[in-house]
């Protein structure tokens, strides 16, 4: 049922499950909008929804706007598209966005927009994410046991822990004197699969999955692991994406397994030090 969900999923909804969101957000927006007399319009996405809403904003009512993309879009190695007209959909619908907004800003990927669109290099502006040091301080991590790997977030599109599980189930096969210690945790969203893939490699002693925590909470297990895990879909060449989490990795006070492509994480990661980068 969930992959039969994801598929129409990725069919039905474009440019994303948010879409049925917008004529509400829109709404509100116009009320606010009339009411408080705003000098400048805020999309931030993902979801890209809002960047429609964004236009649709400035279209009518001509107030300056500034679209953030904290996520790429329509050139997301990652993202699946269904055919070719989902993918030629999204990209109308980002070139509608980047032409119209006064203001464009890029948590990553910036010199691949400028190529993409030569033309309005001058509004494009890069805005990293990061990390705030007051999240750090204070914190009194949980005690893991045994030595402790931790991965935090979700999984999609190409992304998936199928080839580290591999690897970790031939490794305690190897050396099952290790089997004891070793401890992988992973804190987010999974699917069914995922849980089929623990199963598949007889690794149910050793990886245990939590649902969501807090934001405070996760920065205490950041603290407390041994390694810290990071995962790409390696089947792209170079990939411009930067997870947001990689700076409050790149923060805490653990080694960073990274299971990446090369491209812009890996060259941030490999300049900060105390990685382990793989493809």
């Amino acid at each position: 049922l969930w992959r039969i969900f994801s598929r129409l999923r990725n069919w039905l909804l474009i440019p994303d499950e948010y879409i049925g969101w917008l004529p509400f957000a829109f709404l509100r927006a116009c009320r606010i909008i009339l009411k408080e007399k705003p000098a400048l319009i805020i999309t931030s996405s993902s979801p890209h929804s809002v960047q429609l809403a964004g236009l649709a904003l400035k279209k009518i009512f001509k107030i300056p706007w500034l679209a953030d993309f904290r996520d790429a879009w329509a050139r997301h190695p990652y993202y699946f598209y269904p055919t070719l007209i989902h993918r030629w959909l999204s990209a109308q619908m980002e070139k509608s966005v980047v032409r119209n907004a006064d203001l464009v800003l890029f948590a990553y990927g910036l010199e691949e927009a400028k190529k993409t669109y030569p033309e309005l290099e001058e509004k494009f502006k890069p805005l990293a994410n990061a990390y705030s040091e007051k999240d750090f301080q204070g914190q009194k991590p949980p005690k893991l046991a045994g030595f402790s790997l931790l991965y935090v977030g979700a999984f999609y599109g190409a992304h998936s822990p199928k080839y580290f599980f591999q690897a970790l189930s031939e490794l305690i096969s190897e050396h099952p004197e290790i089997k004891p210690e070793i401890r992988v945790w992973m804190i987010g969203q999974f699917s069914p699969e995922h849980f089929e893939l623990v199963k598949k490699y007889q690794l149910e002693k050793v990886i245990q999955i939590k649902d969501f925590l807090p934001h405070q909470q996760i920065i205490s297990w950041l603290c407390s692991a041994k390694v810290l895990l990071l995962f790409l879909g390696s089947e792209v060449e170079n990939s411009i994406v930067i997870p947001g989490k990689v700076f409050e990795y790149l923060r805490a006070p653990s080694w960073i397994l990274a299971m990446i492509p090369e491209g812009e994480t890996a060259q941030i990661l490999r300049q900060a030090g105390g990685v382990v980068v793989v493809n």
